[in-house]
Parts: structure tokens; C-alpha cells; sequence
């Protein structure tokens, strides 16, 4: 082989990428995939947004005397509502699960309650601490702007501390309330499972089942006489007598099967 076949047989040498992109894809057809992907990109940041908002809202929602003075009365409310029903002793799968709903979220509200005050009651403490500590006698008197600032942000503090009571204080109750109602049902289970129910088979039993489906039997056999017996005159000259016993005997049999 010559040295032309050598040369024409060599692989072509190594050409380095330049980081552009590939010219199979045309400037419309990139522009249609982004056209594509903002959708997703913007049902993905609202997502994230209505994630965040609540806990943004809750941080910087201020307490206010009026709302936990609502709150707790709301709150005590259900709680006596609940104790009435523990009282009682008579457990309602329905009722419970009403009440263990109500007290979740008591426990929701009054957690959020809490944290939201403990913050508050921090920022106080901080600004109680920025203005130092009240002169000692013998000292010379703080101005009347500092006190009137220091008794504002004393008597602010003293409410959250009694606000945030509150809220514990009902979560304490939120939780004593739940165990109730979980004891009254197992203890309603517990009865319900040491309960001795008649034998099925015993002739005692089997006595008063064939009474009470007899008695059943002569109900449903008079009831097509009886509702006959009931119509006026002209009706019952109209009926035709063989759709009626069919009726009546597929109504017996629907009634011994079922």
C-alpha cells in the first residue's frame, strides 16, 4: 500500500468543541422548549409561595387582647362541651370523632398561639434589656421618656406571660380531653368484648327466632288483604287479580330471604 492509502486511511484528527450549541436544534425549535417550561416553572414557584405564606402570615401576626380573650372562650367552651359528653359514659363513634376533630384544632390554635407570643414576649425582653436596669436610689433619676418607655414594655410583657399561660394552659387540657375520650372508648370495646350474648343454637334461642318469624310471616301474608281491604269499591274492580298474587307471594319470599 502506497503512501496516499496510508494517509487516506487515517482517522481525521481531533477537533475540540467551542461550548456552542448543536446546530440540529434551530433557534425556533429552542425557543418553543422554553416556551414550554415556563408553565411548569411558574405552577412550581406558586406552590412554593403558598407554602410560605402561612408561615410568613403567622410570624408577623400581632396578638391582640381582644383575639386571645375570643380564642380562649371559644376553646372553653368545647372543652366543657367534651366533659359533659365524658360525663355521660355513653360512648357515639359520630360525637367522639366530632370532639376529637374540635380539640385538634384547639391544639393547632393554641400552639400557634403560643409560639407567636413567646416571640413577642422575646422582643419585649430585649428592649427591657437595651434600656438597662432601673437607677438604685441615691442615683440619678432616669428620664421621664425612658420610664414611660420601661412601664410600657414592663406591663406589655407581664400580658404576654399571662397570653402565653393560657395557651399551654389549653394545650394541657387539649391532651387530658383527648386521653378521655380514648378511654371511653376502649373502655366501651372492652365491655362490648366481656359481653356473653345467648348461644345461637341453644332451644331457648331457636324458640324465639321461630315465634318472631312467624310472626313476621303472618304480617307480610295479611298485608296484601289489608291494603285490598283499604282501596274504595270502584279500584277494586280494575285490579287484575294475577299481577297482584304474583306480587304478593314475590313480596312474602322477599321477606322470609331477607
Amino acid at each position: 500500500m502506497g503512501k496516499a492509502g496510508i494517509l487516506e486511511s487515517e482517522p481525521p484528527p481531533f477537533q475540540y468543541s467551542t461550548g456552542e450549541p448543536s446546530t440540529n436544534l434551530t433557534k425556533k425549535d429552542m425557543q418553543r422548549q422554553r416556551i414550554y417550561a415556563m408553565p411548569a416553572f411558574l405552577l412550581l414557584g406558586c406552590l412554593m409561595l403558598g407554602a410560605l405564606l402561612p408561615a410568613i402570615g403567622l410570624a408577623q401576626e400581632e396578638v391582640t387582647p381582644a383575639r386571645v380573650t375570643a380564642d380562649t372562650r371559644e376553646w372553653d367552651a368545647t372543652f366543657d362541651r367534651v366533659e359533659g359528653y365524658l360525663a355521660e359514659e355513653d360512648y357515639e363513634r359520630e360525637t367522639s370523632q366530632r370532639f376529637y376533630d374540635e380539640l385538634a384544632d384547639i391544639r393547632t390554635e393554641a400552639a400557634a398561639l403560643r409560639d407567636n407570643v413567646a416571640r413577642q414576649q422575646q422582643n419585649l425582653t430585649n428592649l427591657l434589656d437595651a434600656l438597662g436596669p432601673k437607677p438604685a436610689e441615691g442615683e440619678s433619676p432616669e428620664s421621664d421618656e425612658i420610664a414611660a418607655r420601661r412601664s410600657r414594655y414592663q406591663e406589655e410583657l407581664n400580658r404576654r406571660k399571662a397570653e402565653r399561660a393560657q395557651a399551654e394552659l389549653a394545650l394541657v387540657r387539649v391532651d387530658e380531653l383527648s386521653n378521655g375520650l380514648s378511654l371511653l372508648r376502649r373502655g366501651i370495646l372492652v365491655d362490648e368484648l366481656l359481653t356473653r350474648y345467648p348461644v345461637p343454637f341453644m332451644p331457648q334461642t331457636l324458640l324465639t327466632a321461630a315465634r318472631e318469624m312467624v310472626t313476621h310471616l303472618g304480617t307480610l301474608l295479611v298485608a296484601p288483604r289489608d291494603w285490598y281491604n283499604s282501596l274504595p269499591e270502584n279500584e277494586r274492580e280494575r285490579i287484575n287479580w294475577l299481577p297482584t298474587i304474583m306480587i304478593a307471594v314475590f313480596s312474602v319470599m322477599l321477606g322470609v330471604f331477607l
